[in-house]
């Protein structure tokens, strides 16, 4: 029996925001060239409000100082020397003051105001969505109002940050937690931590069918790609595969990226239909199927 195939909403995402980059991590298996110090400041404030919000469930209620210092504690670990500043005229720490000003402003004003029960941090699911595709996700919050509803919070340090029912990533996340609780409805939550605000909706459990079967839908079309084309645009400074995608938005069409490996959606195997990327070989390059070992033709040049 074939292994199920996993998607996120993550996964999803990064197919609706430019196909090469999807190629990059799903299909060739690449690893991103460099991180992000706005990644890097994200995880930073997610892992010090769970932090936060342990303490509390662990009857140690925490202040603001303490909270900041276990950011701090996050923020210089081994992840910094891997983040890029892509930013002009930033540094390092203007990110680290602006991760220790929001944490700081949430314990004393959101957390504070906030008495719901917690249920879980980061919690960690995965559900079968059809015979053939699970859905995973990290939930950075799942808790109880003092009136008892259901709530799926995310945490959010960008700055946009959408309406929970224009996003479907919490919608998503509704999907998993009316399997786990039999609550009718829910309290889907966008953190603004930047803004200092909650975004809210409430959002019923009949009304996660179509949501469902468009994202199973979607997964087909994806699955169903042959050729991923590039989305170049603005967001290509902070995209890992930068360094090795050759339509990255800045760089001449045709021009080979610097250092990487050309990768091209379009040239199929003729084989098994695979797609063919660039390889090193103790006679050079050569060009090889990505199917392999089950498929290991090759060649010489595109």
């Amino acid at each position: 029996m074939p292994a199920m195939e996993v998607f996120s909403y993550s996964r999803v995402t990064a197919f609706r925001n430019c196909p090469k980059a999807y190629e990059f991590r799903y299909v060739l298996g690449e690893s991103e060239r460099f991180s992000t110090i706005e990644r890097h400041m994200g995880s930073a404030v997610h892992e010090a409000l769970r932090w936060t919000w342990a303490e509390r469930e662990a009857g140690r209620e925490p202040t603001p100082g303490r909270a900041v210092e276990s950011y701090d504690g996050f923020w210089w670990s081994d992840g910094l020397s891997r983040a890029k500043v892509v930013k002009q005229g930033l540094c390092d720490e203007d990110y680290r003051l602006e991760g220790r000003r929001m944490v700081e402003t949430y314990v004393r004003g959101l957390f504070r105001r906030d008495q719901s029960e917690t249920l879980g941090l980061e919690n960690r699911f995965k559900m079968r969505l059809s015979d053939a595709v699970r859905l995973t996700g990290v939930v950075d919050r799942v808790a109880r109002s003092p009136e008892g509803m259901l709530r799926i919070i995310d945490y959010k340090t960008g700055t946009r940050v959408p309406n929970p029912l224009s996003d479907p990533q919490l919608i998503y996340y509704a999907a998993w937690a009316f399997e786990a609780y039999p609550d009718p409805s829910a309290e889907l939550t966008f953190l603004d931590l930047r803004g200092e605000r909650e975004l809210t909706a409430e959002f019923h459990r009949q009304a996660i069918v179509p949501y469902m079967e468009t994202l199973v839908e979607e997964i087909a079309r994806i699955g169903r790609t042959d050729r991923f084309e590039a989305n170049p645009s603005l967001l290509c400074k902070w995209c890992g595969f930068n360094p090795i995608c050759d339509a990255a938005e800045g760089r001449p069409p045709g021009v080979a990226p610097e250092g990487g490996r050309r990768s091209e959606g379009g040239r199929s195997c003729p084989r098994c239909g695979s797609h063919l990327r660039e390889r090193s070989g103790k006679f050079g390059n050569f060009l090889g199927c990505t199917g392999f070992p089950d498929c290991r033709y090759t060649r010489d040049s595109w």
